[in-house]
């Protein structure tokens, strides 16, 4: 009896071990869900100043691409009596990472296209795309990222405004 007990611990403590090792562990860390403030549509907006993520890396020294954007589905629109609902008009989000000494670290650029959503008739951001730069580069000397975005909205010449609504991005920025 002892030694068949002695058997099955011996079993159980190696498929202990066998799950433990096999099991995938996401390292990945996510900011807080941003709003994109208001800005103006054909000019570079940073959110260097009100919508830094604080985020820690895996990794001592995070390169390009261990650091982006995930955009979701806002409830804020361009509305259609100032903006021309154009399907080709195109955002572009970039990320970088906020340097104290030096120059910002460009990390990657996403690249959305507007739509109009069939079911809220809303005139939004999506079907995005990262471009990462052409080489990977070290964003930070530590794991400590400080990590924001620039948007810039392309005009129409019929565009009757250019005044972009709070919200009309709805983000979080991550980090791995």
């Amino acid at each position: 009896m002892k030694k068949r007990n002695r058997i099955i611990s011996s079993f159980l403590v190696i498929a202990l071990v066998f799950m433990a090792l096999s099991m995938s562990v996401s390292a990945r860390n996510y900011s807080s869900y941003y709003n994109s403030p208001s800005c103006v549509a054909g000019t570079e907006y940073s959110c260097r100043n009100s919508q830094t993520a604080n985020l820690t890396s895996q990794y001592p020294e995070p390169d390009s691409g261990n650091a982006g954007v995930y955009f979701y589905v806002s409830s804020v629109g361009l509305s259609n009596e100032t903006y021309v609902w154009d399907t080709t008009r195109e955002v572009t989000v970039k990320l970088y990472e906020d340097d104290a000494w030096n120059s910002d670290d460009y990390v990657c650029k996403y690249t959305g296209t507007f739509v109009i959503r069939t079911n809220t008739g809303l005139y939004q951001p999506s079907n995005w795309w990262r471009t990462d730069p052409n080489d990977v580069v070290t964003i930070e000397d530590t794991s400590n990222l400080e990590l924001y975005i620039t948007i810039c909205i392309e005009v129409r010449a019929a565009d009757t405004s250019h005044n972009i609504p709070q919200g009309l991005l709805l983000y979080r920025i991550w980090a791995d």
